[in-house]
């Protein structure tokens, strides 16, 4: 178990309760969908389901790089915690996260049962040991199956409106040597 626990002041506390309630008002009253169609309403149509991936993997990644650099500046520069900003780019984050589990058709229990199957195959005493950790029981091939995995090898279709196109770069224009596309 992490030992640390960052104490959020109450000022800051507060003002999550009421945005949370102000939001689940909203929704109450029809002003606001719920989460995952809320990011629908919000992210960028891509041209093709590589194209949504790609928004949203990139996306995830510069967010994940404000987060970084917040915890850069307090342990190299001693500056405090920013919490509010912590807090707003936590929010970044899970707003990609969210268009992934929409591109994918998941729910976030889905995500979250498949992590704790990993890593209970990984700890099995239940408890972090850098043993386990090095050890890696989860990736023995035995260990692995995903939520949907077919049996053997067997492809699923993802659901109709994520079919990739036959093309092994997921639509993408390939770039040929002189900058150009290949048609």
């Amino acid at each position: 178990m992490a030992q640390f626990r960052i104490a959020l002041n109450s000022e800051i506390t507060q003002a999550i309760l009421e945005n949370l309630e102000a939001i689940r008002a909203k929704q109450h009253r029809g002003e606001l969908p719920e989460y995952p169609q809320f990011v629908r309403n919000l992210m960028k149509d891509g041209d093709t389901p590589g194209l949504e991936l790609l928004h949203a993997c990139v996306g995830a990644s510069g967010e994940a790089g404000e987060t970084l650099d917040l915890a850069k500046k307090v342990y190299f520069y001693d500056k405090s915690l920013d919490v509010d900003k912590l807090i707003e780019e936590m929010g970044d984050q899970r707003f990609y996260y969210q268009a992934l589990l929409n591109l994918l058709g998941l729910r976030d229990e889905d995500i979250v049962a498949e992590n704790m199957r990993k890593l209970s195959i990984r700890y099995a005493s239940g408890k972090f040991s850098k043993e386990q950790a090095n050890a890696r029981a989860d990736k023995d091939p035995g260990a692995r199956s995903f939520i949907g995995q077919p049996e053997q090898g067997v492809a699923q279709p993802l659901p109709p409106r994520y079919d990739i196109p036959s093309s092994p770069n997921l639509g993408v224009p390939e770039v040929n040597s002189e900058g150009g596309t290949h048609d």
